[in-house]
């Protein structure tokens, strides 16, 4: 009899940043023309997305089981400042995966903190993947804005990107189809529900067809006030704040793809307030329930 293990890390890919010139013009009506007042040299961090850094590994331990982490943080090459974290005005070195689980037939578990599930269902329904102006992430983005999400915090009223302490199954694909339920304790001494998340998302990939169903609940979201530290955070009492539901579609035929989706965002704290719609660059003011609707199409060359 033989035994044997396998083991693999593997770090993610190089920062990412970049130079820009300007040249300083102001026109100047008596002098006729624009004088040239110098350049301005930049260096900058990033482009398209963030610069990462991170560490990923598995252990086989037999049956087809592994044994699986992930830590990886986004930080700013210019001056080292990793990315947001849930607490407002404060960082963390891996802000956006730090798990550990288990894969095998049976599927994946993870624990830690992590990229949630919605957030890929959405990318996967999304032609322009959840990246870039007009995607469904700046989509989504703009309905936690019109919600009052001050974005200093990875902690938003509508839906998530990231949640920490989440437990997360994804099952095997069966003819296409596939589930990845999440649920996240909040921690909060005397509040079972207090800062808590739960989530539930259907997929199917088959045929050029992708279909995605999210639904999202989360307690005690986003309790920084605009003018926080001023004014205090609000304390986690197990209130039901945060929930979205998406639908969303994407099919592709040679190099043509078209996609479709409808979100709904809405606070059931507040089922008495006005609901609203909003639309790419418009002003809303913040109410109970933003709806955002997206239709996109693409040709790769």
């Amino acid at each position: 009899m033989a035994c044997f293990e396998q083991q693999s890390r593997k770090p993610p890919g190089p920062p990412r940043r970049a130079t820009r010139r300007r040249k300083h013009e102001i026109e100047v009506e008596q002098h006729g023309g624009a004088p040239n007042l110098g350049h301005v040299y930049q260096l900058k961090d990033g482009g398209i997305i963030s610069s990462y850094w991170g560490l990923k590994g598995s252990e086989e331990v037999g049956g087809g089981y592994k044994i699986n982490f992930k830590l990886q943080g986004t930080f700013n090459t210019m001056n080292g400042k990793f990315g947001l974290a849930d607490t407002q005005g404060t960082t963390a070195i891996f802000n956006q995966f730090a798990t550990i689980g288990a894969s095998g037939p049976f599927g994946t578990f993870d624990a830690g903190r992590r990229i949630t599930p919605m957030i890929y269902a959405m990318a996967e329904t999304d032609v322009r993947g959840a990246q870039y102006f007009g995607s469904i992430l700046t989509a989504w983005l703009g309905m936690n804005q019109a919600a009052g999400w001050p974005g200093t915090s990875t902690n938003t009223p509508i839906g998530a990107l990231y949640d920490s302490n989440a437990l997360v199954y994804n099952s095997p694909k069966f003819y296409g189809t596939s589930l990845a339920l999440e649920y996240a304790p909040g921690g909060v001494a005397g509040q079972f529900q207090g800062g808590t998340r739960e989530s539930a998302v259907l997929k199917f990939s088959n045929y050029g067809l992708n279909l995605s169903a999210v639904y999202y609940n989360g307690h005690d979201t986003n309790p920084f006030p605009l003018t926080y530290p001023a004014a205090p955070a609000v304390s986690a009492t197990g209130l039901a704040n945060n929930r979205f539901i998406y639908f969303g579609a994407l099919y592709t035929i040679d190099r043509f793809s078209i996609s479709g989706s409808y979100s709904i965002g809405k606070n059931p704290a507040k089922s008495n307030s006005l609901n609203q719609t909003i639309i790419h660059g418009a002003l809303v003011a913040p109410g109970v329930s933003t709806t955002a609707a997206m239709i996109g199409i693409r040709h790769t060359f």
